[in-house]
């Protein structure tokens, strides 16, 4: 009964199987993947696309808030139509009009490094820090997570070559558990169990392929592509020689995520500041006026902009007032002071709001600092105890291939069975199988420690 279970476990599971593998090949082209070329799709992905296209509209952005001139030209042309009636009036008089609205350029020049306008820039200057640092997790996220995937199917495909090993190994002990029950030398329980050994190992087997599967697609899902295999490929990281740590965790997006909080709060208090002060202008014109022409020059400077702004209007059709002589010309200039001055009973209240916002920055910085000093310090433990891990496996690794060389010359010298010698062989793919793994977790952890010391991981890879 309990052999039937298992042929049934097996059937469904090697179908289930051949069906990943199906939509896989329907879904995709098939490409036999080498880690370079893996690595070189993850930075070509969508999510490090969009993070990059980012990067240019901020760019571009900061381009149109830096802009030191920005101009409009404006004009116009109004008709008025209507009569005026009164019993006075001999006729009806007409109050027909149309005229054409001043030609007016207006410009402000963005020279003057305070006020809104170079808030403005300010602000467009963070984005684009703030867009440049998500390109760069964004790179580091993909490298990680197409390298955890690629390692995940290699070493899927090595446990199918163990497990390959393991049922070949199953079926060697059930062909000598049959000769050994004709012979009387087992019983038929022990028979039994060594049929129960094939058909689990046959599982464990289907169970192993439909996990390389399963990893092959999650990796074809990520990268755009249909992978049918990875190749074996030594991964070294490069690592820096020496690193000025402090200053490396300072690059840390979370860490200048912080500075750049700070930095804003600082502004937005500052213009909180700025905008219930007095404030004041002051403006220069000039005038030139003939009974159809009238033109126009003024520049004006005020605390509220902080930035000097020139105006020109120039109206063709104007209509000056009767008693302007026909052949008259005039020409004025003026000079104009303002002053306004703020009467809000909530200024102290809103300047110490902002004092809140700027020391609950801080306080966010030193904890995202201590947090990052923390994550650095976890790292170095944890790469120092994976190293101790590698070093155990290691020996562990050629003791086995150590026992598998004794147990090869033992069988020539005819003193074991083929048995012992395949025994010998899985172990030590067994043993190869956990040194790869654990490789694979020491690797994770440096990168994971160079990651926290913002390093291009890429610069690092080889």
């Amino acid at each position: 009964m309990q052999i039937i279970s298992s042929n049934l476990q097996t059937y469904i599971l090697t179908h289930l199987t051949i069906c990943l593998l199906a939509l896989t090949s329907l879904s995709f082209s098939q490409e036999q993947l080498t880690l370079d070329r893996a690595l070189g799709l993850a930075l070509s992905s969508p999510s490090v696309k969009l993070a990059d296209i980012q990067v240019e509209n901020s760019r571009k952005q900061l381009a149109i808030a830096s802009s030191l001139v920005s101009a409009e030209l404006s004009t116009g042309y109004s008709v008025t139509t209507g009569e005026l009636t009164a019993p006075s009036l001999e006729e009806d008089q007409s109050l027909d009009e149309n005229s054409f609205d001043p030609i007016r350029l207006t410009a402000s020049f963005n020279v003057i490094p305070y006020g809104p306008r170079y808030d403005s820039i300010e602000q467009a200057q963070a984005r684009l820090e703030q867009s440049k640092l998500d390109f760069e997790d964004s790179k580091a996220q993909i490298v990680i997570l197409v390298l955890e995937q690629y390692l995940s199917a290699l070493r899927s495909s090595q446990e199918i070559e163990v497990d390959e090993l393991a049922l070949e190994l199953a079926k060697v002990k059930l062909e000598a558990s049959q000769v050994r029950f004709e012979s009387g030398a087992v019983s038929a329980s022990q028979l039994t169990q060594a049929q129960i050994d094939v058909q689990e190992a046959e599982t464990t087997l289907t169970t192993s392929r439909l996990t390389y599967s399963q990893a092959l697609l999650s990796l074809s899902n990520t990268l755009g592509i249909s992978v049918s295999s990875v190749e074996q490929d030594r991964l070294v990281l490069s690592l820096p020689e020496k690193l000025d740590t402090e200053a490396q965790l300072l690059r840390r997006s979370d860490i200048q995520n912080a500075l750049l909080n700070i930095a804003q709060a600082e502004r937005d208090a500052a213009a909180n500041l700025r905008e219930n002060l007095p404030s004041g202008s002051v403006s220069l014109g000039f005038a030139n006026t003939t009974e159809t022409q009238n033109f126009n020059l003024s520049t004006t400077f005020d605390t509220n902009s902080y930035q000097p702004s020139l105006t020109a209007s120039y109206d063709f059709d104007y209509g000056a007032s009767v008693s302007f002589p026909v052949d008259g010309n005039s020409t004025t200039f003026n000079i104009s002071l303002g002053l306004s001055i703020p009467l809000d009973t909530s200024l102290p209240d809103a300047l110490e709001l902002a004092s809140l916002a700027i020391e609950q920055a801080k306080l966010n910085y030193q904890q995202t600092l201590e947090t990052a000093k923390l994550t650095f310090t976890n790292a170095q433990q944890q790469i120092s105890s994976l190293e101790a891990n590698l070093e155990v496996t290691e020996e562990v690794t050629k003791q086995a291939r150590e026992i598998l060389e004794i147990a090869s010359e033992r069988y020539t010298l005819g003193l074991i069975t083929p048995i012992d010698v395949l025994e010998a062989e899985l172990n030590l793919k067994e043993q190869e199988l956990r040194l790869a793994r654990a490789e694979d977790n020491l690797l994770f952890a440096q990168l994971h420690y160079l990651n926290t010391l913002a390093i291009d991981l890429m610069e690092v890879l080889q």
